[in-house]
């Protein structure tokens, strides 16, 4: 193997294990998910109902959120899915803090690898061309050896980081269904409450018809119905457009981390085939 190429292929696998640490620190982290929970125009009945229901949404989705939370003393953020909450995202980010390190640290010792090979191009340029190629070329003979084992030793580590990476993907896609379920279980409960409200009202009016009940009883209890049925189409809606996001994001989370894998092993081949 030629010494220049074999400094070519070290640098460009140290950056490869640097990417596929992060990813392997995203995968470890838990799912972001975002929770819509904007302000409902209605009061009364229509808004106890709303608000029974996102209180029971809210604790099951709390509990899927405690981590610790680096801004708050490493106290557990219980916060639940609040996307605005600065402690929310920093919760999340430290999930993944030793993937973060790790590839940091290889990150590191690439740049710093490739600015010792500058400095030394730089330093012999002040002699003559074929006197700085001799040099070098010396140089990097002497260090053969040890540029191989660094080799077998980034190969491996490639490989047992694309190993993890792929095992963190798949807890990751485990854990997004775990919520995907929650959200529609909590959206179709929300939605079954309401139309039973909505069908007790109903019988109240037919009941109210056979006693002549004033027609402003009778209005309001169209509103409410009204406004409940709405609400309920409207929880749907959004329910459903969430699991088609969660979905999309998971997908191509997943084939991200497939190509970035494959990018590795391919680079680990031709390394070693080298």
């Amino acid at each position: 193997m030629e010494p220049r190429r074999l400094e070519r292929l070290v640098f460009l696998l140290c950056c490869c294990a640097a990417i596929t640490c992060c990813l392997h620190a995203g995968a470890q982290a838990q799912p972001t998910l975002r929770q819509q929970s904007e302000g409902s125009p209605h009061n009364g009945a229509v808004g106890r109902v709303l608000s029974e229901t996102a209180n029971r949404s809210h604790s099951d989705l709390s509990r899927r959120t405690r981590r610790i939370d680096p801004l708050d003393g490493l106290r557990k953020y219980e916060g639940g899915f609040n996307i605005t909450d600065k402690h929310y995202w920093s919760s999340t980010v430290f999930t993944g803090r030793s993937g973060y390190i790790i590839g940091a640290l290889w990150l590191i010792g690439g740049i710093i690898f490739a600015g010792f090979l500058l400095a030394s191009k730089i330093f012999f340029a002040k002699s003559n061309e074929r006197e700085r190629d001799g040099a070098i070329d010396d140089f990097l003979d002497r260090c053969h050896l040890v540029s191989v084992m660094l080799i077998i030793l980034l190969a491996v580590f490639a490989i047992v980081a694309s190993a993890i990476a792929l095992q963190g993907a798949v807890r990751f896609h485990s854990r997004a269904e775990s919520i995907k379920d929650i959200v529609g279980r909590t959206a179709l409960e929300a939605t079954a409450t309401i139309y039973n409200i909505t069908g007790a009202i109903e019988r109240m009016q037919n009941i109210s018809k056979l006693y002549n009940i004033s027609s402003q009883s009778f209005d309001h209890l169209n509103s409410t119905v009204k406004a409940l049925n709405s609400e309920a189409v409207e929880i749907q809606a959004k329910a459903e457009k969430n699991m088609r996001l969660v979905s999309k994001g998971i997908n191509t989370l997943e084939l991200v981390i497939i190509l970035t894998v494959t990018l590795n092993l391919v680079v680990v081949l031709v390394l070693l085939g080298k």
